[in-house]
């Protein structure tokens, strides 16, 4: 099992060497003329890749490297039929988004990636259930799994304005929107915070305070889309509970992170000083976050 996933954390490094290249880019375009890259053609293939080549890609090696240890089996030969399928549409995208932007293939690729996330959220929630002890982790894994089909009602919306040319500004940056906030404050952060309960775990933080703060998290993940959707005229009470979403989120980070430093000796011995260091920048890039 080892060698699949250096195999294939190693495919989703390289496609992030692509999207950085692709970054380069359009930041280049912004101030010196480049008149054979089309910008806004360019951002989508960005933009999707990076969903779907990197991310995606690293996530989902992971969750199943989770199955493997939690069953003591080589679980990749299972998956490897959908991280083809998603590595081999998001390479569709990276090379019809930057000539043709939303045109037929890319959206042959787009929608063909979606299915291939279905698939990967059916069969994965599946054999969850078939591991035992159930423990935080499966829920934040779980919720991860619901979110990103969830996200994908953003874009069918987007494909059925389109094919109906009943485009509204409102409705149609809305549907942006709702795709966005799904996949990174969904599927992206579950799945990652998923990850990482799974390490604070075998380190022995108890599973308690765990289970508060994903409460606190999924709790918070459906209003914190209208966070997203200010513009929209709203009514007063959705304000309030966008507050109570932001609140909430930051209580169960607050509760996280007092675990580990409740918990620092316990961690020290289990990460060594370069993952520690990551570790601390990505819990500092967290809370920035969370408080803008």
């Amino acid at each position: 099992m080892k060698r699949e996933l250096q195999k294939w954390l190693s495919v989703a490094v390289f496609n992030l060497l692509i999207v950085a290249f692709l970054g380069c880019l359009l930041r280049y375009k912004i101030g010196y003329s480049l008149p054979i890259i089309n910008q806004q053609f360019l951002l989508h293939a960005h933009s999707h890749f990076a969903f779907a080549g990197w991310v995606t890609q690293a996530l989902m090696v992971l969750m199943v490297k989770y199955l493997g240890d939690k069953s003591q089996q080589n679980q990749f030969p299972a998956y490897r039929w959908i991280l083809w399928a998603n590595l081999l549409t998001a390479y569709g995208m990276l090379f019809t988004f930057p000539f043709e932007g939303y045109a037929l293939w890319s959206i042959i690729f787009s929608t063909a990636s979606v299915f291939s996330n279905y698939a990967f959220a059916f069969k994965y929630w599946k054999d969850l259930n078939k591991i035992s002890p159930k423990t935080i982790t499966n829920s934040f894994f779980k919720a991860s799994l619901f979110f990103n089909v969830l996200s994908s009602i953003g874009p069918f919306s987007l494909a059925y304005m389109m094919a109906t040319k009943s485009i509204h500004s409102d409705l149609y940056l809305a549907s942006v929107y709702f795709f966005l906030h799904f996949q990174y404050n969904g599927w992206f952060i579950f799945a990652c915070l998923g990850l990482f309960s799974y390490r604070l775990l075998l380190t022995g933080i108890p599973e308690s305070k765990l289970k508060t703060a994903f409460y606190l998290f999924a709790g918070a993940c459906f209003p914190a889309y209208f966070l997203s959707a200010l513009w929209i005229p709203m009514p007063v009470w959705i304000y309030i509970l966008v507050i109570v979403a932001v609140i909430a989120q930051l209580a169960g980070w607050i509760i996280i992170l007092n675990q580990i430093i409740l918990h620092k000796a316990l961690l020290r011995s289990h990460f060594n000083s370069f993952t520690r260091i990551l570790l601390i920048l990505v819990a500092i890039a967290f809370s920035i976050k969370l408080c803008l």
